[in-house]
This record gives structure tokens, sequence and C-alpha cells, in this order.
């Protein structure tokens, strides 16, 4: 039902949206919601917090062939246990190298490359991080829809080209976990386009209200309705 009533949500704002996603993650269970790869799940679990996936250190998940190796928009919502130190967010290199997203006491972090401002994360706290990569290889970090962070990435250090299109998520290239963190995501969006920064800023969560919340909104609209009828 959650994935149904997303994919009508997204119908329904592409009337107003130039891109839409190719993949969509609403964390009901391992499935796209369009139709895609299914997430490849690393020991964590999606009843813990239903209709989110809970993960220890080390315990995210892996696609395939979902993103476009060079030219793509990743936008998720989470949180995290713990945001001390290096905190791993996504790898690119199939776990080979250091390299890639992560938290860095409460800062948004390209390693090696490129760091934001601190204070946007905090332990335990949702937040949503959208990273941009276009065809001149820009590469571009947001947090809640406002930009971090903005380099050229002529190395490819952001480019899934090597892996076959294989993305890692809260998964440490260091087996004993010294930079991942548990946590919980919300949802994982994809595009094979690289959103505009007013793309993102108005961008708004995939995932539907629950139902009381949907009911309670009826319910206020159906009572105003009634007291504007003429007498």
């Amino acid at each position: 039902m959650r994935s149904l009533i997303a994919a009508l949500a997204l119908s329904a704002a592409s009337l107003s949206q130039a891109a839409e996603p190719t993949h969509l993650y609403l964390m009901d269970d391992a499935s796209d919601a369009l139709g895609g790869a299914a997430l490849t799940t690393l020991g964590g679990d999606f009843t813990s917090l239903p209709g989110r996936y809970s993960f220890g250190a080390n315990q995210g998940f892996w696609l395939e062939g979902a993103i476009n190796p060079d030219v793509y928009t990743l936008d998720f919502a989470f949180s995290l246990d713990n945001v001390d130190g290096y905190r791993r967010l996504v790898d690119f290199k199939a776990l080979t190298s250091d390299t890639g997203l992560y938290t860095l006491n409460t800062r948004l972090n390209f390693y090696n490359e490129i760091t934001g401002p601190d204070d946007v994360f905090a332990a335990g706290k949702e937040a949503r991080v959208t990273l941009t990569r276009d065809g001149d290889g820009l590469l571009t970090g947001y947090f809640n829809g406002v930009q971090q962070f903005q380099f050229t990435d002529g190395a490819g250090l952001a480019s899934f080209s090597a892996t076959n299109g294989v993305g890692y998520f809260f998964r440490d290239d260091n087996e004993v976990a010294g930079e991942a963190s548990g946590g919980a995501v919300d949802y994982l969006r994809i595009y094979d386009v690289a959103l505009t920064a007013t793309d993102v800023a108005s961008l708004t969560s995939p995932v539907p209200e629950p139902a009381s919340s949907l009911l309670a909104v009826a319910g206020i609209g159906l009572f105003a309705l009634l007291r504007r009828r003429p007498r």
C-alpha cells in the first residue's frame, strides 16, 4: 500500500518536476517501488522500525546496476547512532578505497576532497542527504536541501564506472566497522540526471503520510467545507 500511494504521489509530482526518479526504495522491504533491482541487505532488518531499514555498524546495503555510473542524483533520508569522527554513507569503489561520502563530526564530507559546514548532523536525528554528479564531473552535496560542498570530480572519485554501477550504503571498507555507524534509513531515491540546486531544494519526501494524518487532513477539509456551505 505504501508503494502504491508513493507511486501515485510521484505521478502527481511529475506535473511540476522536470525529472522523475528511476528507482525508489521505501524500506518496507528491499524492493524498488518502480520495479527495478532490489537492494541487497547486509544484516539489518525492516521489522524493528516498520517502514525503515534498521542496521548496525556495517549492516547497510548495496545496489548493482541501479545507478547511472557517472551522472546521477542520490537522495536519501536516514539517521545515524554515532556521528563522531568519520561515518561512511556511500562507497563508490566496491569497498576497495577509503574514498567516499561520509559524515565527519557533524559535517558532510567527501573524503579526501572537501568538507561542509559544522553542526548539521546529530546522533539519532533524521537528515536528508542529496548528492548530484553531472556530465562534467561537478559533484554537489546537500543537507536537507541546502548545499554543503561542491567540487569538480576530475579523477572520478564519485563515479561508479569501475564497479559496473555497484554502490554500497552505510558500509565501510574496514571489516571492523571503524568508520561505520548503526542507524536507520527511511528511503532512497535515485535519478539518472543531476538535479539542479533549485530541484533539490524543492524535493519533498516520497514516503506517504500515515493514514491517521491523511484522515485528519481530510476531516479538517470536510469540516471547512461544511462551515462554508450556505444555509
